[in-house]
């Protein structure tokens, strides 16, 4: 995909970053460019690995988030050397199919390292907050209308043919909208689309990902049912698709689980929702 009309290319401190035009200036991006590891009371960290680092900073009242992906040999970097590109591309299909991610402001290159910066969603927080620990907090005491509409968007988004790598509770955002319960899928580096329809297997694999989620904060079987409700009623798949799906889903969420649990890192659940 091209960036030369969307984006504005500027240099920083050895980087090299395409820049949405509105912020393609020296302050924005300095910022992007600040060293790895390099923080501030305006640059803050955020749950990382020990593949990427992602920070959090504000600019000119609005809050964005830049993640970098280390070099960490030839062939993974083959897989990350036009990531900025695919993300943006991705998040272009997806506004076209009416779903939402925070949009895509800048790219850069530094060396061998990579990095993305996205704006962040206002007034949004993390599925898994809203669900666990106190979900009545945000959805009220026996209101199942949330986890009913997080299953169909997600059923509506592997209808339309897109496939989510890492469906975790923690790559989807949410907040309220005029009573409406809006979805954003971030994290996107793995996400693709196929234009005749989604594997088999990659439903299982994102379903699977969700349920284990659950799994590690004791999701009741209950929400559980209402979520795969909702995805039903956002997907087209026959009744015994469905008993497939979700049998696979279920069996392969309790060996993930099991194995987790016999490696001694089931407690490590910070990382893992």
């Amino acid at each position: 995909m091209h960036l030369r009309n969307e984006f504005v290319r500027i240099q920083a401190e050895g980087w090299t970053f395409q820049l949405r035009p509105e912020l393609a200036e020296p302050a924005f991006a300095n910022l992007c460019a600040l060293p790895a590891s390099v923080f501030s009371e305006s640059v803050v960290p955020v749950v990382s690995s020990a593949n990427t680092e992602v920070r959090r900073f504000s600019y000119q009242e609005r809050v964005y988030f830049l993640k970098e992906y280390f070099f960490l040999g030839w062939k993974k970097h083959l897989k990350v050397l036009r990531r900025g590109e695919h993300l943006v591309r991705i998040a272009t299909l997806m506004e076209d199919h009416g779903f939402l991610t925070p949009r895509v402001v800048g790219i850069g290159r530094g060396g061998k390292n990579r990095r993305v910066v996205t704006e962040a969603v206002e007034n949004a927080r993390d599925v898994w907050q809203v669900l666990f620990p106190d979900w009545s907090r945000y959805r009220g005491a026996g209101d199942d209308g949330f986890v009913l509409a997080l299953g169909r968007t997600i059923g509506r988004f592997h209808e339309e043919g897109f496939f989510h790598g890492d469906l975790r509770w923690r790559n989807i955002l949410t907040r309220m909208d005029q009573d409406v319960w809006e979805f954003y899928f971030i994290d996107n580096d793995r996400t693709r689309f196929f234009r005749f329809g989604i594997p088999f297997r990659c439903r299982v694999k994102n379903l699977t990902q969700m349920l284990f989620s659950g799994m590690l904060l004791d999701w009741p079987e209950s929400d559980w049912e209402i979520f795969l409700q909702g995805y039903f009623q956002g997907s087209a798949l026959s009744p015994s698709l469905r008993n497939k799906l979700r049998s696979k889903a279920e069996e392969q969420a309790a060996k993930r689980y099991a194995l987790r649990k016999k490696e001694g890192k089931i407690t490590e659940v910070a990382e893992n929702i």
